[in-house]
């Protein structure tokens, strides 16, 4: 319904400006929209708007770069950056190869977002090269252009394990058992847990075994790349996907036992929003009645925290890692 109503209303500006023969706003909706959908790294809303935008107006090189950053990164056949470098000579001095694998694509997506530099568009660009240093941690080049931006721009960086990132309160994760390594995380003030009650965010670093081992979960699935865990009676249940040296953790529970920033479900919804907000969490997104919060991106990766509700109150809460742990 969201996507109807934004196409009927850029469409509706479309059409009015036309009728009245006059030229379109200054502001262009629909390209407002597509740009924090971007940030939001919804591209699928992202590129819808664009879409509109570029209705408005086609020739604008801001609307193009963005809808081509979005083909790259989400491997689109329509991908086709070499045309795009072909009409704004001046935003693609020097063009990268043809992006036929994943090094000529991280340099051609280091291209637009260069490009957006160029355009004065650098408060996303930076945003746009910190998500993409957070998904390609291994390649210098974005690291060293992410710092080079933040440099420019007078914006506070520091360098952890050897990636940079921006600037937050860190915090020295503990160390629950011997086996786990003591590293500086993104992650922001944990809460200390309360008595009775096992605090997640004191575990952030913990692999997901020896978390599910804390929660007291046994093996309940495994394949090539997917290790489950399980326990039923708390209704507690710990997923472990790890692929190409990232790893995506998830603990899903129902139990008054587990808590995330102090959050459990004995709290109320508003209660439980404002923790989040004081640790940083900002609003992703409202799916049913789920409410997700996601935390600063990193060079470590990112959380997601999801509140599931009935009737107002809490009967469940997830908490999503990404990144490389």
């Amino acid at each position: 319904m969201k996507k109807l109503i934004a196409i009927i209303l850029s469409l509706a500006l479309l059409v009015a400006f036309a009728a009245c023969g006059k030229q379109p706003p200054a502001v262009n909706p629909a390209l407002v929209l597509g740009e924090k959908y971007l940030l939001d790294l919804d591209y699928e809303q992202a590129l819808l708007q664009f879409e509109q935008a570029i209705k408005i107006e086609p020739k604008n090189p801001r609307i193009q770069v963005q809808i081509e950053y979005i083909y790259l990164i989400t491997e689109d056949s329509r991908a086709d950056p070499e045309k795009l470098a072909g009409k704004h000579p001046d935003l693609f001095p020097n063009i990268p190869p043809k992006p036929v694998d994943e090094p000529t694509r991280v340099n051609w997506l280091l291209a637009l977002i260069e490009a957006l530099k160029k355009l004065n568009v650098r408060d996303h660009a930076v945003k746009l090269l910190e998500h993409l240093a957070a998904q390609f941690p291994s390649y210098e080049q974005v690291v060293a252009a992410y710092k080079a931006l933040k440099d420019e721009l007078g914006i506070a960086a520091e360098t952890i394990g050897g990636a940079v990132m921006t600037t937050v309160t860190t915090t020295t994760a503990e160390k629950p058992t011997a086996t786990t390594k003591e590293e500086t995380t993104s992650t922001i003030t944990t809460t200390k847990p309360t008595a009775g009650k096992i605090e997640l965010s004191n575990y952030n670093n913990m692999p997901a075994d020896e978390l599910a081992r804390v929660l007291g979960c046994g093996i309940s699935g495994t394949s090539d790349e997917v290790q489950s865990y399980a326990k039923e009676d708390h209704s507690i249940n710990v997923v472990n996907i790890s692929k190409d040296g990232s790893v995506y953790t998830e603990v899903s529970w129902h139990s008054s036992n587990v808590s995330i920033y102090g959050i459990s479900i004995d709290d109320t919804l508003n209660s439980a929003i404002q923790k989040l907000a004081s640790n940083g969490y900002s609003s992703a997104r409202k799916d049913g009645d789920s409410y997700s919060y996601d935390s600063p991106f990193s060079m470590s990766g990112w959380n997601r925290v999801m509140l599931h509700t009935k009737s107002g109150s809490i009967n469940g809460i997830t908490f999503q890692r990404h990144g490389m742990y």
